[in-house]
């Protein structure tokens, strides 16, 4: 499952038309959002004053808030949202996505889409993998902070403990598991027939599920989360020989599947890994020699169109009004905004991620130098 992808970023990016509307509302993973709600019918109010003021007729200003009321109608769309509404909306386009990125509430009517907010998304190398582990099924996912898909394993990975242990030994284990009502079965505790025998297919299986993360993740040098019962983990842990096994698990049994609860806790387990990618790239920020780095916004604006800059920090919320001449390459700031006018802070970070640049959005306090809200690394001297 992919909630939001590069692709669609670029086609977003590419679009240059009258009238582009961009609004951004916080939301709440839990209740009915009565405030979120609020805050998107205030900002269609807004939108359609502008739109009134721009000159359109009343027909034409309800066909581009049409579908936003309808959003606002349907009392079952507001009951299972994620952290930010986002919507984008011309006469020919009507997108819509519930993200898990926190922004300030804003919209915009501009020729183009505002979508710095968007780059929270995709500005990290935050890459890991999902293992869900029990006795009856087991399952890989590749996942970022915003993304999660199974991969295909083509059986190299035992399907069950049934698959690795064997008919005679599970039988065993249900028998011994009758006796434990209620609880995922482990069979590493108590005494009775059979049990050292069982622990000895047990840990069969933690080792062919340790081979099959050697065959299928080689090369790869990113965590592993297994969520699983936090015996089972335990066990895998003390045997396993994967050096990128993580030491915490999400904690629970997966049998049923709610893989989007167990992504959920797998980033909260690895915002440590998260945010030293970050940090790496604040480092060589502040260690960098004057030449490599740029903080005058129309210096890094230009940087950004040549294609010069390796990493950018934005602060978050920002806006530079003004327009940017791509021939001449003058940029022309405005004190305020004016009618359909552009953020240049939205342009250098889209132009930025789309050249390859990592975009990191910051709050003003943890900008490499807070004095701006646009941060370059180079990646050559200017």
């Amino acid at each position: 499952m992919a909630l939001f992808q590069r692709k669609q970023f670029e086609e977003l990016a590419e679009v240059k038309a009258e009238y582009c509307i961009s609004i951004y509302v916080p939301t709440q993973r839990v209740g009915e959002n009565k405030e979120s709600k609020l805050t998107l019918k205030n900002q269609a109010s807004k939108i359609e004053k502008e739109l009134t003021g721009f000159g359109l007729k009343k027909a034409e200003v309800n066909e581009y808030l049409e579908p936003i009321k309808k959003i606002l109608d349907d009392s079952s769309f507001w009951r299972l949202l994620s952290d930010t509404l986002i919507i984008f909306r011309n006469k020919d386009q009507f997108v819509y996505k519930n993200l898990p990125l926190t922004t300030p509430e804003f919209s915009i009517i501009s020729d183009t889409f505002y979508l710095a907010p968007l780059l929270d998304i995709f500005n990290q190398d935050n890459s890991y993998f999902i293992f869900l582990l029990s006795l009856k099924k087991n399952k890989l996912y590749e996942a970022t902070q915003h993304e999660i898909a199974e991969i295909e394993t083509n059986g190299v990975f035992p399907d069950n403990f049934h698959d690795s242990a064997g008919y005679d030994v599970v039988q065993k284990s249900l028998e011994f598991r009758s006796r434990m009502p209620g609880k995922e079965f482990t069979p590493f505790h108590g005494k009775g027939e059979g049990k050292d025998y069982m622990d000895t297919e047990m840990l069969k299986y933690l080792r062919d599920i340790d081979n099959g993360f050697k065959e299928v993740l080689e090369g790869y040098q990113i965590p592993v989360v297994v969520a699983s019962v936090e015996d089972i983990f335990s066990h895998l842990k003390g045997s396993a020989s994967f050096k990128f096994l993580y030491p915490k698990c999400v904690t629970g049994n997966f049998d049923n599947e709610d893989i989007l609860f167990v992504h959920q806790k797998a980033n909260e387990l690895l915002q440590p890994y998260f945010n030293k990618v970050k940090n790496d790239k604040k480092e060589r920020y502040l260690e960098a020699p004057d030449e490599m780095i740029l903080s005058k916004p129309d210096d890094v604006i230009r940087a950004v169109y040549m294609g010069q800059v390796d990493t950018l920090f934005v602060e978050k919320g920002s806006h530079l009004w003004g327009e940017f001449n791509e021939e001449t390459g003058e940029v022309t700031f405005h004190d305020e905004r004016e009618p359909l006018g552009n953020c240049l802070v939205d342009f250098a970070a889209r132009q930025a991620y789309l050249k390859n640049g990592q975009v990191f959005i910051e709050d003003k306090e943890n900008m490499p130098e807070s004095h701006s809200p646009l941060n370059a690394v180079l990646r050559f001297q200017v």
